[in-house]
């Protein structure tokens, strides 16, 4: 009996708590799902959310829009409150949107702000968008749904894309020896969201944009899983073709070869790749001809690698953080007479293949 009664205030008291514990009803908040930043002709801030209204529609929720100025470097979603029926709540922010412009003044005082906000997890998505803010967020309203961090996790895992997210991002913005890098999304004819590119920071602004090629090989530098597509036409003895392959899985080395006068890094790639397409002028039963298939298609991933290199340099942008790299291999190593070799620092490719499934079409 005695054991009972412990047990009846036990439970008495659990129910008790809960009732007095804080609560949160999805109905009765503003949670943002979309957060967008530009900055207006007057050099103030604007801030613009996307946030699902579960009180209007009994189904889907209706997707709310609304925009706002501020002095730069605020998180602006505290003056938001005015317009709207329900407290807006940050907790559930999955995609932080940049304008180009924006992204091109400097993002570090709303980068900290961020870091600072407590409701934020780090598995956010930070893009840059070619057109404004406050125009995306639009598209993405337009379209119905709010599942932009999805598709940008679809074009990771499947397409060009290397794997980031807010983790990624703060690891390379306030890292030695590297350099942030985002997404880049943009508006198709029909006013659609597209997503493709990769954005490159120097320091706390936007400086360079990869196209969707230059992407596919910065993915396979960058992430071991890169599943992305790449065609080519090659000429072999008079002969042309198509060559249409597939990421599997990519592997990297890089050797710092020290030399007082002039350093340099040797780089060896070695690639788990499918080939989908290859010229009919190939008979891959026969070992000679896989052999020429094979050679083709690592004499291309160097050539477009060193490419890629050379652009990087050019524009003193490190996002594959070759200068941690070096910094690991070498201690001595100081960040501003290193970034002063860098556009010159040699860098030798070396690519291993190995294929290991061949499609049916040629």
């Amino acid at each position: 009996m005695k054991k009972w009664k412990t047990l009846f205030l036990v439970i008495l008291c659990f129910v008790l708590l809960i009732g007095c514990a804080r609560m949160n009803i999805i109905d009765q908040l503003s949670i943002v799902h979309v957060y967008g930043f530009d900055v207006s002709k007057d050099g103030q801030m604007v801030g613009t959310v996307l946030y699902p209204n579960y009180t209007k529609s009994r189904g889907n929720p209706n997707i709310q829009y609304l925009t706002e100025h501020a002095p730069p470097n605020s998180v602006i979603y505290e003056k938001m409150d005015k317009y709207t029926s329900t407290p807006i709540k940050l907790s559930k922010i999955r995609v932080i949107v940049f304008s180009k412009k924006f992204a091109k003044t400097s993002v570090s005082g709303i980068v900290k702000r961020f870091i600072t906000t407590p409701e934020l997890g780090t598995n956010i998505q930070i893009v840059v968008s070619e057109k404004s803010a406050q125009e995306t967020l639009k598209a993405i309203k337009e379209e119905g749904d709010l599942t932009l961090a999805d598709r940008l996790k679809q074009n990771m895992l499947t397409q060009n894309l290397p794997d980031m997210n807010l983790h990624v991002f703060l690891n390379h913005f306030f890292g030695d020896g590297m350099d942030a890098y985002v997404p880049i999304v943009s508006l198709n004819r029909n006013n659609g969201i597209d997503v493709g590119g990769v954005g490159i920071f120097k320091g706390d602004k936007f400086k360079l944009q990869l196209n969707e090629e230059q992407s596919f090989f910065f993915s396979i530098l960058e992430t071991v899983k890169t599943q992305g597509w790449h065609r080519f036409k090659v000429e072999d003895n008079g002969q042309q073709g198509i060559i249409i392959v597939r990421g599997f899985r990519s592997k990297k080395n890089w050797d710092l070869i020290k030399n007082q006068s002039k350093p340099k890094l040797n780089l060896t790639m070695n690639l788990e790749w499918t080939v989908f397409k290859y010229p009919d002028w190939l008979d891959l039963s026969n070992e000679r001809d896989l052999k020429r298939l094979k050679t083709m298609i690592e004499e291309e991933v160097k050539k477009k690698v060193k490419q890629l290199l050379t652009t990087l340099k050019e524009n003193k942008v490190d996002p594959l953080g070759i200068g941690n790299i070096v910094r690991a291999r070498d201690k001595n190593w100081d960040e501003t007479a290193f970034y002063k070799k860098y556009p010159n620092l040699p860098i030798h490719v070396k690519v291993n293949l190995e294929i290991i499934h061949t499609g049916l079409e040629k």
